[in-house]
């Protein structure tokens, strides 16, 4: 039996293209992203340029402490931040 990790893993080599010699291409791919929260003068950065690229066949979990900004990205990628919510992305 193996482990979901192993799964993960292979799943990933399996979605290479051996044919041309490269990886698929990212289905989601964020760069630098930012989550601000509050009004005007209040604003408070919950997220700070979280960088992050899938590919087909790969899993990605998002871990970390309570309050450290896991949903608020999730909630950023989907569009659904809550009201007064600024999503931000830095340009190289």
């Amino acid at each position: 039996m193996s482990s979901l990790g192993e799964s993960a893993r292979t799943a990933a080599e399996d979605s290479s293209d051996e044919s041309v010699g490269h990886a698929s291409p990212a289905i989601l791919s964020v760069g630098r992203l930012s989550v601000e929260l509050g009004e005007a003068a209040a604003r408070v950065d919950v997220v700070r340029e979280v960088t992050f690229t899938l590919t087909p066949g790969e899993t990605l979990a998002l871990v970390g402490e309570s309050g450290c900004g896991k949903s608020m990205t999730a909630l950023a990628v989907l569009g659904l931040l809550p009201r007064g919510g600024k999503k931000k992305v830095k340009k190289k």
